[in-house]
C-alpha cells in the first residue's frame, strides 16, 4: 500500500491540458507507479487560472481512492470564503486545508489564521502549510520557515499539522518541531527534482534518516511527491523516483510502512 499525501492537478507550466487529462495522467502514473491513492492540494490563484475546490470535487467525485485538500487565501479571505471551506468539510468534499505562507507572505502564527485553525479542529481535518523553498524569489522567504509552527503548535495542540517539504532545506528544524509536538507531521514530497540517485538526494537521504533516527522511528513522516513535477520539467516520473527514494533509505519494514500509508491513514484518515 502507497499513499501519495502531496499532488496537483494544476501546475503545468503553460501547457494547454484539460481537468479531464491531468486527472488521467494522475491515475496513469498511481498506476504504473503502484500507489494506491493520492490526495489532491488545492493551489492558491496566481497569475494563472487554478482549478477551485468545487471544480476538482466535481472530477474526482467517483475516485474513491483520490482526496482532495482545500485552500483559502490567509491574506484577504472572506466570512464567505470560509462559509465555502465550512460546507466542504461538511459534505466530506475535502480532507485538509493547505496554506501557503511563503507565498501569501503570513506567518503561520497570526491571528489572522484562527478563524481556519478552528474548523480544522471542528473537523479534526489537518493544516497543510507549504514550507520551505518557494518557486519565486520576489517575496522574503522567511514566512516560509518550518520554526514559525512551533508557536502553532504549542497552542494548538488538538490540530493535526504536516509541514510540508519537509521545510527543506530547513530540514533539521523540521525535525525539532515534529519531535516536539505529538500533532506535529512533516512529508517528504518536492525534495528532488530528477532521479533518485544524484549527489543532492544522497545528502536528503541522510536527513531523512536523521529524523528517524532523532525520532526513534518513522511515526511523524508522510509520503508525498509534489506530482507533477517532474513530469512539467519533462524529467523523470515523480512517484516512481520518490518511491525509489524512501526504498533507499534501507529502514525497517515497519518504518518503511509507517511513511508509505500508515501515517497518512491516520493523519487523514483515508
Amino acid at each position: 500500500m502507497i499513499i501519495d499525501t502531496h499532488t496537483h492537478i494544476d501546475i503545468y507550466q503553460g501547457e494547454i491540458i484539460s481537468p479531464e487529462k491531468r486527472l488521467e495522467n494522475l491515475k496513469r502514473d498511481m498506476k504504473e507507479a503502484g500507489v494506491n491513492k493520492a490526495i489532491i492540494l488545492t493551489d492558491i490563484e496566481a497569475k494563472s487560472k487554478v482549478l477551485k475546490e468545487e471544480e476538482i470535487s466535481s472530477l474526482i467525485e467517483k475516485e474513491k481512492d483520490i482526496f482532495l485538500a482545500g485552500t483559502i487565501k490567509v491574506t484577504n479571505y472572506t466570512q464567505k470564503d470560509l462559509d465555502k471551506l465550512d460546507r466542504l468539510l461538511r459534505e466530506k468534499k475535502i480532507i485538509a486545508i493547505k496554506l501557503y505562507p511563503g507565498y501569501e507572505e503570513f506567518y503561520p502564527y497570526e491571528k489572522k489564521c484562527d478563524k481556519i485553525y478552528n474548523l480544522c479542529e471542528k473537523y479534526n481535518i489537518p493544516a497543510i502549510f507549504h514550507l520551505g523553498d518557494t518557486l519565486e524569489n520576489k517575496k522574503p522567504i522567511k514566512y516560509a520557515h518550518p520554526i514559525y509552527v512551533d508557536e502553532v503548535a504549542v497552542k494548538r495542540p488538538n490540530m493535526k499539522i504536516v509541514m510540508a517539504h519537509c521545510g527543506n532545506p530547513w530540514i533539521e528544524d523540521t525535525m525539532l518541531i515534529i519531535s516536539r509536538h505529538p500533532n506535529v507531521y512533516a512529508d517528504i514530497s518536492g525534495l528532488f527534482f530528477g532521479p533518485a540517485k544524484q549527489p543532492l538526494t544522497k545528502y536528503l537521504a541522510e536527513k531523512i534518516k536523521m529524523i528517524v533516527a532523532w525520532c526513534g522511528n518513522a511515526d511523524k513522516l508522510l509520503f508525498g511527491t509534489d506530482w507533477p513535477c517532474n513530469e512539467q520539467l519533462k524529467q523523470m516520473k515523480s512517484m516512481n523516483e520518490n518511491i525509489k527514494f524512501v526504498k533507499s533509505l534501507k529502514l525497517s519494514k515497519e518504518d518503511e510502512e509507517k511513511i508509505f500509508y500508515k501515517n497518512a491513514e491516520k493523519v487523514f484518515r483515508i
